[in-house]
């Protein structure tokens, strides 16, 4: 795992790449507290997490990559709080959930290979905190909107920080995978875009791999991808 430099939006902030498929890994630093959206396992990442006495976590959904560093995000702090959606809190506990995940990669020779000598199956872990379909809260100074999002996955579920960032897992990668994965459904993807898109476009989308852009520039990837009119 490795920290993103160049893509800085918030001195609060920080973004960690795996190097597998690369996916990302986010930590709000809130003093003597910290978010984490969809934490990795990495040694770079955990250690960056001893020095908080409260970690909060939010899954964006159920998919092994997302979830693999619950277990030792807790072993780093007494108080952690893992926050996600119904679907995705029934699925994570579930040994079959990420039974599956290699054969994403099975026509994909050197990744499949390296994801299969990386992963630690079979994996579970458990969630703290299910919210409803749709909620408003905050955690310190955060503004916080989360509502189910499904396509990519039964148990997806987005992030509106502060009216400012949005977590959206991998519905918005532009690039054809975010049906490309154990129970994808493109009607409900459908309908989750169609939610994005009468969002304000300027709004900043951390998505599940990739980098940081605007949720106009997903968007319009993902709409042109798809065909959707």
């Amino acid at each position: 795992m490795e920290l993103v430099s160049d893509e800085y939006i918030d001195s609060s902030l920080t973004v960690f790449k795996e190097c597998l498929i690369d996916e990302r890994t986010y930590l709000i630093d809130m003093g003597e507290s910290a978010i984490v959206i969809d934490p990795g396992d990495d040694d770079i990442f955990l250690d960056r997490l001893k020095k908080y006495k409260k970690i909060f976590v939010f899954l964006t959904h159920e998919h092994y990559d997302h979830i693999c560093g619950v277990n030792e995000v807790r072993k780093s702090c007494e108080c952690v709080l893992v926050h996600s959606s119904k679907i995705c809190a029934e699925e994570v506990k579930k040994s079959s959930n990420c039974r599956l995940y290699p054969l994403l990669f099975i026509n994909e020779r050197e990744t499949y290979t390296r994801v299969k000598k990386s992963i630690k199956l079979p994996y579970i872990c458990t969630v703290d905190v299910v919210f409803p379909e749709d909620s408003n809260f905050r955690i310190l100074d955060h503004e916080i909107k989360a509502w189910d999002s499904p396509g990519h996955s039964p148990g997806g579920m987005t992030y509106l920080f502060d009216n400012r960032i949005m977590f959206t897992g991998d519905n918005l990668l532009g690039n054809g995978y975010e049906l490309k994965s154990v129970k994808a459904n493109e009607k409900d993807l459908k309908r989750t875009i169609d939610i994005y898109a009468r969002m304000d476009r300027n709004l900043i989308v951390c998505p599940g791999h990739g980098k940081i852009n605007s949720l106009g520039y997903y968007i319009d990837k993902v709409k042109g991808y798809y065909k959707w009119s």
